[in-house]
């Protein structure tokens, strides 16, 4: 079970958090961001699953999304997800839709799921 801190997508991010949604929001494989930051893919996956931090906060003001605006509801919906821990495939299966259909309604925040993650007791 997640706790109700974690259900909260619009507070309480972590660093690896963050740093994930600086790099959704410019659409950036892991592989693109560890060579902006000057680091490898290995760290970014390490920082982005809060295994370890490296200092890049000077870098590119990781780590927010661009400037200081909110992530959009489409990169809340893929934190829902990535926060419930599921994966892709087990979050797919969980709401009974492909994992093709989940990635298209996470893309266009469909209100359909936005619903279904907060009958799961996520706060957008």
């Amino acid at each position: 079970m997640v706790d109700r801190e974690i259900k909260d997508l619009r507070s309480g991010r972590t660093k690896g958090e963050q740093l994930w949604l600086w790099r959704m929001s410019r659409d950036l494989s892991q592989a693109q961001a560890a060579a902006r930051l000057g680091l490898t893919p290995k760290q970014i996956w390490k920082m982005e699953a809060d295994v370890k931090e490296y200092d890049v906060a000077n870098k590119l003001r990781v780590p927010r999304t661009r400037g200081d605006e909110p992530p959009t509801l489409a990169l809340l919906c893929r934190l829902a997800r990535r926060r419930h821990g599921e994966g892709l495939y087990g979050t797919a299966r969980l709401l009974g839709i492909s994992h093709m259909t989940l990635l298209q309604r996470e893309s266009r925040a469909d209100p359909g799921l936005v619903a279904a993650w907060e009958g799961l007791g996520y706060r957008f």
